[in-house]
């Protein structure tokens, strides 16, 4: 966030669903802005890039598209395993992240497993996918499940006893 698209880029950030991986992405999108008010920075879903792409096909408006995606300082894509299967989607995609890494702009992306696991996914995605940084979230441990908890617990005025928050913690292994 402090000097996008120099480092650790793209930024790929996978786990589990219900680990917060679209929460790190959009505080990452937030840093940038406050660093850089004037920064283009665009969030948004696979699905919703999908549905962007179709329908800038089909209304013959696909420069329209590429010049929106390809202009932004930092591209936040949250759910990039929705474009497996979805070829033509994956063949814009890979070109735009050559545009955008040419230009040392900065990609964040998210996913809910490591893109080599990712069935029918075009093997020069998963592999420009993997060139910066990536990062598994896994789930907390169970003293950690127990410490939201209790701080939880706190923050809301629901009383709940430490013996509690560890009887409820092993039950919980995500959305803690």
């Amino acid at each position: 966030a402090q000097a996008p698209g120099t480092h650790d880029n793209p930024l790929l950030i996978y786990g589990e669903s219900g680990l917060g991986q679209p929460h790190l992405m959009h505080a990452i999108g937030n840093a940038i802005r406050a660093n850089n008010p004037k920064a283009k920075v665009i969030y948004v879903g696979a699905e919703r890039f999908l549905r962007d792409l179709i329908t800038s096909i089909q209304s013959h408006k696909t420069e329209d598209f590429k010049t929106r995606y390809r202009s932004a300082d930092a591209l936040l894509m949250d759910d990039i395993q929705f474009i497996a299967n979805k070829p033509t989607s994956q063949e814009e995609l890979f070109h735009t992240f050559n545009e955008l890494l040419d230009g040392r702009q900065q990609m964040v992306l998210t996913c809910d497993r490591y893109p080599e696991e990712l069935e029918n996914l075009d093997k020069r995605l998963k592999t420009r996918f993997t060139w910066g940084l990536s990062h598994a979230v896994e789930p907390p441990d169970m003293e950690t499940r127990a410490a939201i908890f209790l701080s939880t617990s706190e923050q809301t005025g629901i009383k709940i006893s430490q013996d509690g928050a560890f009887f409820i913690a092993p039950h919980s292994r995500s959305k803690v």
